[in-house]
Formats: C-alpha cells, sequence, structure tokens
C-alpha cells in the first residue's frame, strides 16, 4: 500500500434480501397466469394456422379444377398471392402393347429372349408439359 492511500475495506455483499413466502407465492402465481395465457395464445394461432393452411389448399384445388375458365395471367396471380405452386405434377399410367421385330443369325434360341433385353423410354411430343420421370415394367415377352 502507498503512504497515501486509504486502508482497503473489504467490499460489503450485495446480496439481495431472500423474498418471503408470499412474495414467491405471488411470483409463482404470475408465472403460471403468464404460462396458461401463452398455452392459450399459442392453442389460437395453431388453430388459425390450421385454418388458413386448409383455405389455401381448397383454394389450390378450385384454382386446378377452375384453371380453363381463367385467364393465365389470372392463374399466375392468384397462384402468386397464395404461395402456391404454378406448376403441378400428376402421374399418368400409359397402357401400351408394342410388337418389335428382332433380326437374329439362323440358330438363335428366340426363347433366351426376356424382357430384360429391352429398354422402353418416353418423350413428350407437346409442349405443354415436361416427363419428370419415367418409370417402364415389361410385363411379359411373347414370341412367335
Amino acid at each position: 500500500m502507498w503512504e497515501n492511500q486509504n486502508p482497503e475495506t473489504p467490499a460489503e455483499s450485495e446480496v439481495a434480501p431472500k423474498p418471503t413466502y408470499e412474495e414467491l407465492e405471488a411470483l409463482y402465481a404470475t408465472a403460471v397466469l403468464d404460462k396458461e395465457q401463452h398455452d392459450r395464445t399459442m392453442s389460437y394461432y395453431r388453430t388459425r394456422m390450421v385454418d388458413f393452411e386448409y383455405k389455401i389448399e381448397k383454394a389450390d384445388e378450385w384454382i386446378t379444377e377452375e384453371a380453363d375458365g381463367l385467364s393465365e395471367r389470372q392463374v399466375e396471380e392468384l397462384c402468386e398471392i397464395l404461395g402456391i405452386n404454378l406448376e403441378v405434377t400428376k402421374t399418368v399410367t400409359l397402357s401400351v402393347d408394342i410388337e418389335v421385330e428382332v433380326t437374329a443369325k439362323r440358330g438363335y434360341d428366340f426363347s433366351d429372349i426376356s424382357e430384360y433385353d429391352f429398354d422402353i423410354s418416353v418423350e413428350s411430343s407437346s409442349s405443354d408439359f415436361e416427363i419428370e420421370s419415367v418409370s417402364s415394367d415389361i410385363n411379359s415377352v411373347d414370341y412367335n
């Protein structure tokens, strides 16, 4: 310590006094009421959100069903306003019978031909839609 320095006194404890039982009880009651209010608010907003999602889904269905009666601009604007996709994807099932003429060297055993010897591809000839994916299955191969 320096000559002109006052001796330090230990710091007084800055501990808050303990709350009384009544104060704790009041704090607990306030916390319970706050939690109940929070739960009611969350329940309200969950209900509103489900209702909103249902309405958007119904509007989406309506736009899809009525798209032929609406202009392209109207459909685009409705989709933008509601935040739904302008494009929809549907699965289309094609039933096809295909005849293939196969030429092989004499003596080839055509009974060895199986569905695994063929690949089938599908292309769109329409500019109105794009093919996203294709899966095909050859159920049987008949040879004569």
